[in-house]
């Protein structure tokens, strides 16, 4: 005779301070397995399916599903197991549970059952931790949270309850293909273009001077190269950019005319191959960078809509990662200008400016250069201009009045030096900042802003 049960999982909210879940899996009922997954209603979802999967009296192989509203699919498998009367399921002595697919930030177990258990938790459905054995009804607390768990019987075992307690939230991520906005990060909005069409609803336009272009950032896990896919539209094929990255500088040609996005709404990809991140943050400049002689003159045009980072496609474990942004290098030539006269506009001045370009002279009051950064960590940071000429700025955050600050000694134009990091400390909050720097009283040539926290 087939004994069919009921299986039920319900999450549970524990605790105010920490969102904390319980997924109870029991047997209720002879209809067949009933998968039900639910939340507090003030978390907006409750979720169930019936009729999963059917253990019978024999011991079989069986995997259930059940769909959430948000389209999340969750399994278990069952494994050598078969029907038990008032139970989960009885498992042979070479039996198994184990879930499918995420139940994130597993933090404890609690089995009721008798004969013999013992279980396994990972990252993955591959790498396992050491066997562990289980007391009928005692917790089993982890840690450090993990994804996936097998429970594997040691002799015939009959399962009664499954309690998992979990965080809601994993440890761990899948490092995959990273698509990075070009509008995420302009220092400069007037490059901005909001465009329904657009991947993210905007993209990066008017491109039109050397040195003028976007920054990226971007997180790598390990060390080594990878891919990076740009995502153009241009009306001038052959038109190129230069990608900056930790050193190495690579010529992106946009061979593919596709018109204007604005008016074409068409883009097309270029890939750079073995492109070199390093262990963390990595900063990537996509800028013009050409000259009278080229063709298209000057490197052309180009719109921008994304880039894509190569990703290596393992899980790896949050915890093991520092990703707070210490250092943010804005160039000044990618940034907004307080003037209008070409002959004030990026130069390219060689290797003593970080890309090879500097903002020409500003002589007259209120010129300067403003940046439009996104700050990722409340703190406090240092700002640190790297300039030739006049080292007595004013600064301006948020259209704040400006402060006038002393960063050092005069040098000549084409040397620029970084600021020591004590002389201007500010707070910012998380999000987007507009930080001015600003002629107080005498000339200067501009490299970059280092930003740079301190607390």
């Amino acid at each position: 005779m087939t004994h069919n049960k009921k299986m039920t999982l319900s999450f549970l909210l524990l605790g105010s301070a920490v969102a904390v879940s319980a997924v109870v899996i029991s047997a209720l009922g002879n209809h067949g397995y009933n998968f039900a997954f639910a939340l507090p209603n003030d978390w907006g979802i409750v979720v169930s399916k019936d009729n999963n999967v059917a253990l019978t009296s024999d011991y079989s192989n069986v995997t259930g599903n059940v769909k959430t509203n948000h389209d999340n699919n969750v399994g278990l498998s069952f494994t050598n197991a078969k029907s038990a009367t008032n139970a989960v399921a009885t498992l042979s002595s070479t039996g198994a549970i184990e879930n499918t697919t995420l139940i994130k930030g597993i933090q404890s177990i609690t089995v009721d059952f008798t004969g013999s258990l013992s279980v396994v938790f990972s990252s993955d459905t591959v790498e396992f931790t050491t066997p562990e054995a289980l007391t009928s009804g005692t917790v089993f607390s982890l840690a450090k949270t993990f994804d996936y768990f097998k429970l594997t019987a040691g002799a015939e075992t009959t399962i009664n309850e499954i309690v998992i307690k979990h965080a809601c939230e994993s440890r761990f991520t899948l490092d995959e293909d990273k698509i990075i906005e070009a509008e995420e990060f302009l220092l400069n909005t007037k490059h901005r273009s909001n465009d329904s069409n657009a991947h993210g609803g905007a993209y990066a336009l008017a491109i039109d001077d050397c040195g003028q272009g976007m920054y990226f950032r971007y997180y790598a896990f390990e060390a080594g190269n990878r891919d990076v896919t740009v995502t153009y539209s241009t009306g001038k094929a052959g038109s190129y950019h230069t990608l900056f990255v930790n050193g190495h500088n690579y010529n992106v040609v946009y061979s593919q005319n596709t018109g204007w996005f604005g008016d074409s709404h068409v883009s097309a990809d270029v890939t750079i191959q073995d492109v070199p991140f390093v262990l963390g943050w990595n900063e990537l400049y996509l800028i013009k960078n050409g000259t009278g002689s080229d063709n298209p003159e000057y490197g052309g045009y180009a719109q921008v809509d994304y880039i894509t980072v190569e990703g290596s496609q393992r899980r790896v474990d949050l915890s093991d990662f520092d990703m707070t942004s210490y250092v943010y290098n804005l160039e000044g030539e990618a940034a907004k200008w307080h003037w209008d006269s070409k002959s004030q506009r990026p130069n390219n001045w060689g290797s003593n400016f970080s890309l090879g370009y500097g903002l020409g002279e500003m002589n007259a009051d209120n010129d300067g250069v403003e940046f439009n950064v996104k700050i990722a960590e409340a703190g406090t940071y240092a700002l640190r201009p790297v300039n030739g000429g006049n080292k007595s700025l004013r600064v301006s955050i948020d259209s704040a009045a400006a402060v006038a600050y002393d960063f050092g000694a005069y040098t000549e134009w084409n040397d620029p030096v970084m600021a020591a990091a004590n002389v201007c400390q500010v707070e910012l909050t998380a999000g987007t900042h507009s930080i001015n720097i600003i002629r107080n009283g005498s000339w200067f040539t501009f490299d970059k802003l280092v930003v740079e926290k301190v607390s």
